[in-house]
């Protein structure tokens, strides 16, 4: 496993589409449906939809370029159980620290109908096509986008929000994903957005869908805050950018 980095995000980060599809070997894609297959006869709901897989990566001074290829949900679900050396997939998306004007950090446990079930992550999410513009990437769109899928956080509404951006970069782990982490500071109290929140669950249930996050939870944004959520869910699963991530910012209060 390669060790986790995490540092500030500094630099014009660039994401460049190929074009082309990944072509996994007879053997290799054998196996890829047949891992999808019992997934979908064990009774799991998942999209074979598109996933996009780093290829190649160039650092400047003042730029990260990232090329990537096209691949699909069952060859990345595979990836992530299965060592596949140079056909891994590794992907790139977001994750966004929502903070509260009282200081509070807003994070959910994913429900039972996702690939995720029970684990405790950030909104955000990963690349579709949708976000493609002449040949490139906009994960800020893509961020937002996921931001009003999942909480129902419109980050253009200047009423509720003071200010979003990407504020650092993670790399490494268990599956040497890259993870942009954003910021999304809010005008109004944790009272204020949980409530909003619950308004939004309430209308989604009444027209037959399920949330993203079965809950939500929030903790103070200081080391004691930090350091209290965490030992006190120390059994539970947190995506693998969580515990480096806030071990990183421990490391700068």
């Amino acid at each position: 496993m390669k060790p986790f980095k995490i540092y500030p995000f500094n630099k014009k980060l660039t994401l460049h589409f190929s074009g082309k599809r990944v072509k996994p070997s007879s053997v290799l894609k054998k196996e890829i449906n047949n891992f999808w297959n019992d997934l979908i006869s064990s009774g799991k709901k998942y999209s074979r939809g598109e996933v996009f897989t780093v290829v190649k990566k160039e650092v400047t001074d003042k730029e990260i370029k990232i090329l990537l290829d096209q691949t699909d949900y069952a060859h990345y679900l595979y990836s992530t159980q299965v060592d596949l050396g140079n056909n891994s997939v590794r992907v790139i998306h977001s994750a966004v620290m929502v903070e509260t004007a009282d200081n509070y950090i807003v994070m959910g446990k994913m429900g039972q109908q996702t690939a995720r079930a029970g684990t405790y992550q950030f909104s955000g999410g990963g690349l579709g096509k949708g976000d493609l513009k002449d040949g490139f990437f906009d994960l800020d769109y893509a961020t937002r986008r996921e931001l009003l899928e999942e909480f129902n956080l419109d980050v253009l509404d200047e009423k509720r929000v003071k200010d979003f951006a990407p504020i650092y970069f993670k790399e490494g782990g268990p599956t040497d994903k890259m993870t942009v982490i954003y910021q999304v500071k809010l005008r109004g109290s944790k009272k204020n957005f949980f409530s909003q929140y619950e308004k939004f669950v309430s209308d989604l249930k009444y027209k037959g869908q399920a949330p993203e996050f079965e809950s939500l939870v929030a903790f103070k944004n200081n080391l004691q805050g930090i350091e209290e959520f965490f030992s006190q869910h120390r059994n539970q699963k947190f995506d693998e950018y969580m515990l480096p991530l806030f071990e990183y910012i421990k490391s700068q209060l």
